[in-house]
């Protein structure tokens, strides 16, 4: 039987998989729905399948950074975890073009993939990059994105949303 609560809502929070959404093998009564109708057991069973193939790939969180007179701050957040919230990331600035986002590891599930990062803003930057890292806070072995953008060889500070997969 499938939980009433996301698994993203989860302790601890997880991916969903095809048991989370009626385990895809659902079977028809007797006599079977009519398909044009009535949803049919193959109906569902395809929708469970696309729901959880889908969470396989989604973005843990889309983390968005606003950088203000060098000071970053997280000021939205998108995530399928009802308990992801801005307060729930620490932002730390290591200097011009280098910010790092960490969350409790309770957070969010395990990271499956490298971050993906974009630029929000028209500061003028010509590299981006972003990558996972582990940190010492908000607790010591947190995980984390390190986000770097520069000009030329030039730290230079920008604002962005990073999607945590």
């Amino acid at each position: 039987m499938a939980s009433s609560t996301r698994t993203f809502d989860q302790t601890p929070p997880r991916r969903p998989t095809i048991d989370d959404v009626g385990g895809g093998l659902k079977s028809n009564r007797t006599p079977a729905p009519d398909p044009v109708r009535d949803a049919t057991a193959e109906d569902y069973n395809q929708l469970g399948q696309q729901a959880a193939a889908s969470g396989t790939m989604i973005p843990l969180a889309r983390v968005f950074v606003t950088i203000s007179g060098g000071v970053p701050t997280v000021t939205s957040v998108m995530a399928p975890g009802s308990a992801v919230l801005t307060s729930s990331f620490t932002v730390t600035d290591t200097g011009p073009g280098d910010t790092t986002v960490s969350w409790a590891s309770t957070l969010l599930p395990t990271r499956a993939a490298g971050p993906v990062v974009s630029q929000i803003d028209d500061v003028e930057i010509d590299r981006l990059r972003a990558y996972n890292v582990t940190v010492a806070v908000p607790v010591a072995n947190s995980p984390g994105v390190r986000v770097k953008s520069k000009l030329g060889a030039t730290g230079t500070d920008c604002n962005f949303v990073v999607e945590i997969y």
